[in-house]
């Protein structure tokens, strides 16, 4: 999915965490834009959107697109996945 989401030209760099709608699991990717391209943020959730509609199977398309500067990066300089995760429970 995130393969998929960092193809786009105006993504830096994406992280796609489970998250909860209701009673549902659904996905939430977090992305962070080339600075350049923070102001187009509802273009190019459309066309990520597209392009996940087109490659990605119902069950692997994010259902929330959240924006944001960077991505927290753990102590190794890896993304922080639990962070996020942490981050996702919260907006339920």
């Amino acid at each position: 999915i995130e393969e998929v989401l960092n193809r786009h030209p105006s993504v830096h760099n994406t992280c796609v965490v489970s998250a909860k709608n209701n009673d549902d699991l659904v996905l939430r990717a977090y992305v962070a834009l080339t600075p350049d391209n923070q102001a187009q943020q509802d273009d190019i959730e459309y066309e990520l959107q597209s392009t996940c509609n087109n490659e990605l199977s119902d069950y692997m398309r994010p259902y929330y697109y959240q924006f944001v500067e960077k991505l927290p990066l753990t102590a190794a300089g890896k993304v922080d996945y639990r962070a996020l995760e942490n981050e996702a429970k919260k907006l339920q």
